[in-house]
């Protein structure tokens, strides 16, 4: 509460009154004095527009270190036996390798191959892992031939395990298979490069 307060007076009230307001939590604040009839607002500041300044470093990972055991040999011993405690592999998966046949392939055509891998929960849900899309070369020879096309491999880390917690449960997956050819005989008006 102020009485009378001149200039100097009400700009230090207002100011205490403004970090009040702004402090987290401060609210139902009512002003219950009446203000002097010679009290006057000869202006109003706009307030600065508030800057933030973030440092954004790229994200980076990393395993963690195990902590070390101290080990210590006496200047005259030869050996010395410590127990290093469990140990537990880090950073554990699997490869999944698969192979599969493309069947009746035309000669003189490339095909386009797309392989999508997920991994499928207790419920049914699936999870993505993978896709892999390659283009298998064209083979010449006289009719259409089967092509095997072999080492499709997908990483399968161990921390995106749907199936259990444990390092050797069995995990289940689903394997799509989208082929087409990508060269074809159709030339509109000579406007197609024909690559083989």
């Amino acid at each position: 509460m102020a009485v009378t307060p001149d200039a100097a007076d009400l700009e230090t009230l207002f100011a205490d009154l403004a970090k009040n307001i702004s402090k987290p939590g401060a609210t139902n604040i009512v002003i219950v004095d009446k203000v002097n009839p010679d009290f006057e607002i000869v202006s109003v500041g706009t307030p600065p527009a508030p800057t933030i300044l973030a440092d954004c470093p790229e994200p980076e990972f990393s395993e963690d270190c195990r902590q070390p055991v101290r080990v210590k040999l006496e200047g005259c011993q030869d050996t010395a036996e410590y127990d290093l405690g469990d140990v537990y592999l880090e950073s554990q998966g699997k490869i999944l390798e698969l192979d599969l046949t493309l069947k009746n392939i035309c000669p003189g055509k490339r095909v386009a191959l797309a392989v999508i891998l997920t991994e499928v929960d207790s419920y049914g849900t699936e999870y993505p892992r993978g896709m892999k899309i390659l283009t298998v070369p064209a083979h010449f020879r006289t009719g259409c031939q089967d092509i095997s096309v072999r080492c499709i491999k997908f990483v399968l880390p161990d921390d995106l395990n749907v199936s259990c917690s444990a390092r050797c449960c069995e995990r289940n997956f689903k394997a799509r298979v989208i082929s087409h050819y990508i060269d074809s005989g159709f030339d509109c008006c000579g406007n197609v490069q024909v690559t083989v």
